[in-house]
């Protein structure tokens, strides 16, 4: 099967985004600004939801990863999930610098993960469930734990 990957900008959409940052035109700088950081649960499960649709990856076995290269940002993520009730670590990946967010699987932690956040249209790019919905390969994961 062919995979292609594209790529594309609009000012419209990073002059939107710019509003909800600081320093963003700096990209190991940036991070959300206190105003968002303190809303209501509804546009936090919106600002993780696009973090994990974009850097996000789910595995048959149930691991759901996803790093950034701005430790600051990571930081503010672990905060949300928390406020959210979303059991998360942290890691670093060493290898391409990268500052990374778990979800960790027990106590329908994965479950709730699912409900609030979840995958909606995010296609999976590497591995073995390449060009299949992230969501499709959590959902068998999590139906496999159910039985």
């Amino acid at each position: 099967m062919d995979v292609y990957d594209v790529t594309g900008a609009s000012i419209i959409a990073c002059n939107d985004i710019r509003k909800f940052l600081c320093k963003p035109d700096v990209r190991t700088l940036q991070h959300l600004k206190s105003v968002v950081m303190n809303s209501d649960a509804e546009v936090l499960e919106q600002i993780v939801r696009a973090f994990w649709e974009d850097e996000g990856s789910t595995s048959r076995e149930g691991n759901v990863t996803g790093a950034i290269k701005n430790i600051r940002l990571r930081n503010q993520l672990l905060e949300i999930h928390e406020k959210l009730g979303i059991d998360v670590s942290p890691y670093k990946d060493t290898v391409n610098q990268m500052f990374g967010i778990y979800v960790r699987r027990g106590h329908g932690n994965l479950r709730r993960f699912d409900h609030l956040v979840g995958f909606r249209k995010a296609m999976v790019t590497q591995g073995l469930n390449i060009a299949t919905l992230k969501r499709s390969v959590l959902s068998k994961y999590l139906d496999r734990e159910k039985n």
